[in-house]
């Protein structure tokens, strides 16, 4: 390794591998028959036998003399840990992820973010240069989805998810991330309300990108319609939600869409932007119409939704089972049916439902018609179901 006694000499961990794989060679010259795994073994023993003498001597590199560092918390194996000290952009990984452990996010998924911070680095081709180039939105998703198709035993869709939310997460935190130029009416609101769903909401960074996305879509629509934000109308709205209907969306996936709309339109709302609360014409999908129940369901409300739930499905079953328990509150009076939506209402139903059961038998029984009656309860929609 050429060493000197010189209290400046520095061996670079370049220096250390070269080493060790001739000595591997030489190695497997005097032994022919040696399997890879025992030729594995000899260059592992010796490098870690070399690198705790020389880490000894304070003789490599600042970054892997340093006993704080959180790759030394994260990482106990030698090899694991020298594998991201080693790598480029030293500095700026190790800020981002000490930010992460001041704010307790758990050692398991930094580990995973500083995995994902190679990929980065391999997927941008930032191995040879600064990250000063700054990255737009579009470039991260665009290298996310193909980061994504590189699928090796995990699903597209979660490669997708970590890259993207890893990406954005320490470029946002080394301030490289830019928007992309808009220019149609209405993109300086959507700034606006990204910029508070983010600081005020406490949003995530991936999340508030996907409100970006949704809003920049939805300002395209209104736009090839000729509506400004200031003369929105109820029917551009419902035609804007039935554009995901056609598109055959999950309900899951539409709901959530009307829920970012229905916020933004709250907050420019609030803020005088518009003069009229278009959110009241959104408290639902219009694919969920024909399946809202009014305040005090009737036999037919009942009926008519029944069908959507046949499955076999736990919420299915769950749903059925809710039906089940209302079509048998008509023949209860007593029961408030205005309290439909309150967390409160099936204790509220059972209570009722027992109470009257229990004083009717006991009227029964005063009566001397306990048989009489017995059948009537039996024939109770609340026993039968």
């Amino acid at each position: 390794m050429h060493l000197h006694d010189g209290e400046n000499d520095i061996v670079p961990i370049e220096n250390i591998t070269k080493v060790c794989h001739d000595y591997r060679m030489h190695y497997s010259d005097h032994f022919h028959k040696v399997c890879i795994a025992s030729e594995l073994n000899e260059f592992t023993d010796a490098f870690r036998i070399i690198y705790s003498w020389l880490f000894s001597l304070k003789l490599l590199e600042p970054k892997f003399m340093d006993k704080d560092s959180i790759f030394c918390r994260l990482f106990t194996s030698i090899h694991f840990r020298l594998k991201y000290i080693a790598a480029p952009h030293y500095e700026e990984r190790k800020r981002h992820l000490e930010t992460l452990e001041k704010d307790g996010v758990p050692k398991a998924y930094i580990r995973e973010y500083a995995e994902q911070q190679l990929n980065v680095i391999k997927q941008f081709k930032l191995e040879q240069k600064p990250i000063r180039h700054s990255f737009s939105t579009d470039e991260i998703i665009d290298a996310a989805r193909c980061f994504g198709e590189l699928s090796n035993g995990i699903s597209v869709r979660s490669r997708y998810q970590r890259f993207r939310a890893v990406c954005m997460s320490w470029f946002s935190f080394m301030e490289v991330i830019t928007g992309k130029d808009k220019s149609y009416p209405g993109s300086n609101y959507v700034d606006m309300f990204c910029e508070w769903h983010l600081t005020s909401k406490g949003s995530s960074v991936g999340a508030t990108v996907h409100i970006c996305q949704e809003l920049d879509r939805f300002f395209a629509y209104i736009n090839s319609k000729s509506v400004t934000i200031n003369l929105l109308t109820a029917a551009c709205i419902d035609g804007y939600i039935e554009t995901y209907q056609s598109a055959c969306f999950a309900r899951k996936t539409v709901a959530s869409k009307v829920s970012i709309l229905r916020t933004f339109l709250r907050y420019l709302y609030n803020r005088s932007i518009i003069k009229t609360d278009m959110s009241s014409y959104l408290i639902s999908p219009r694919i969920y119409t024909c399946e809202i129940l009014s305040v005090s369901p009737n036999e037919n409300d009942l009926n008519r939704i029944s069908h959507f739930y046949d499955g076999n499905t736990p919420s299915a079953i769950r749903n059925k089972a809710i039906l089940l328990l209302l079509r048998a509150c008509l023949n209860f009076p007593e029961i408030m049916l205005d309290r439909l939506y309150r967390p409160v209402f099936i204790r509220h139903i059972v209570s009722v439902m027992l109470l009257t059961t229990t004083e009717n038998i006991l009227e029964s029984n005063s009566q001397n018609c306990v048989g009489q009656n017995s059948e009537q309860a039996l024939n109770n929609p609340l026993f039968i179901h």
